[in-house]
């Protein structure tokens, strides 16, 4: 009589299901990124080509459809699909049992594309987080045989999503643990790191995904540029402290209060943002108050916008985020933030040059500088916030200045705000969770 084969253990299994959701996540992610560049290349970038007339009304005309489509779908079938999804993550997992019905992957996937595809002003990383542990708590549910518990799956699909957005999984491990678990010592690490190898390597056998930004090599900054890393610091993160207190009070005080039906409420948040779009479009030719604003940010960070363009950039993509986010789009805030960081530290260089003169790497230094502070602010995780831009540009020789950003970006943080937007927003609907 032949032996048994021996069965594989309980953690041999979960490892396989951890590797399946990285699979998963980075599937996700290039399904939802695609889906958003198609509306939006498609729509407004294309009609951003043809003469003014055709531009207004034709991008008007998708903006309030995408809006309402997306704000209708939320309301009907899944009210907790708005906004970037991250809280609600960090809910299921801190909550633990039940996790994340399939419903909110759907809906936050066909919502969020149509929304951001369609122009609102919010990023596109949150909502892949969510989406991607949706799967992986769907996963956990209907395939036992992976012993795969909640909390693991939760863990391994927020940082394989983050890590799959991004191609950044450090950074989307450490996320994991500064906001998801908001503990540097929780059980599922393992998890959360080995999703986010699964994804990140998925993405680059399979597509060649380098850095997320691609540029010219840095040299380190010379001189008097370490010291003005402080004050484009500090300016960067105040203007991520004006998003988060506009967005909540928007969010809290008025959004509840207007007398039309919920769903119509992204309506309002895209016509505010098509008003600064075509403004912005007018006068500068840039569309980088619409969607994600990587091809602007990637120009500034190339030398290719001029200050005073930026400076009105900073103003109007700052108002657009606060009305998309705070009037209920469905989207994120880590792009709109890497993108204000951006430009404000691209304007910031207008005036410097007042001062001293700045080469061209020396200025792309400071506009890094101003994207992590920007982003550290609001997030308040500064390993990740350093971290995420490093991995992004894959330029080691800025994390001294990284660190710095973060520092300053921390100190305003704390002083204008007693917390990060997320617990903020969680604490706004009545789930204040203790750290």
């Amino acid at each position: 009589m032949p032996a048994e084969k021996p069965q594989p253990s309980d953690g041999a299994r979960a490892a396989v299901g951890v590797l399946l959701v990285g699979l998963l996540a980075a599937g996700a992610a290039e399904s939802f990124a695609g889906a958003i560049d198609l509306i939006y290349t498609n729509g407004i970038e294309r009609l951003a080509a043809l003469p003014l007339p055709w531009f207004l009304a034709g991008s008007l005309f998708i903006v309030l459809s995408t809006s309402a489509a997306a704000g209708w779908l939320m309301f009907k079938f899944c009210p907790e699909a708005a906004g970037s999804g991250i809280p609600q993550v960090k809910v299921a997992y801190l909550e633990g049992r039940n996790g994340i019905p399939f419903r909110i992957v759907w809906v936050k996937f066909l919502a969020g594309a149509l929304s951001i595809g369609g122009g609102a002003s919010l990023g596109r990383e949150g909502p892949t987080v969510q989406v991607a542990a949706g799967l992986a708590s769907c996963l956990a549910r209907h395939l036992p045989a992976f012993r795969l518990s909640q909390g693991a799956a939760l863990a391994a699909g927020s940082a394989a999503g983050l890590a799959a957005a991004f191609k950044a999984p450090l950074s989307a491990g450490t996320f994991f643990l500064e906001e998801i678990a908001g503990e540097l010592k929780s059980p599922f690490v393992w998890a959360a790191l080995l999703g986010a190898i699964a994804a990140s390597v998925f993405l680059r056998e399979s597509l060649g995904q380098l850095a997320e930004i691609q540029m010219a090599p840095l040299r380190a900054p010379e001189g008097w540029t370490w010291l003005w890393m402080i004050p484009v610091g500090a300016l960067a993160a105040f203007i991520g402290m004006i998003f988060q207190r506009g967005a909540l009070a928007l969010r809290g005080r008025v959004a509840g209060k207007l007398p039309v039906p919920r769903w119509t409420l992204p309506i309002f948040g895209g016509t505010a943002t098509w008003l600064l779009g075509v403004s912005v479009f007018i006068n500068t030719g840039h569309l980088g108050v619409f969607g994600l604003g990587y091809p602007d940010m990637l120009a500034a960070l190339h030398g290719e916008i001029l200050w005073n363009a930026a400076a009105l950039l900073v103003a109007a993509k700052l108002l657009a985020t606060i009305a998309s986010y705070g009037l209920g789009g469905c989207g994120g805030i880590f792009s709109p933030l890497l993108c204000l960081g951006v430009l404000t530290g691209a304007a910031a260089c207008g005036g410097i040059t007042l001062v001293q003169p700045l080469s061209q790497n020396d200025a792309t230094a400071l506009m890094l500088v101003g994207m992590g502070a920007c982003i550290g602010a609001v997030l308040r995780a500064p390993l990740t916030s350093i971290l995420i831009v490093f991995e992004m540009t894959r330029e080691a020789q800025m994390l001294p200045g990284l660190m710095l950003a973060t520092l300053v970006a921390q100190t305003i943080a704390r002083v204008m705000a007693r917390e990060n937007f997320y617990a903020a927003l969680l604490r706004q609907d009545g789930h204040p969770l203790t750290q």
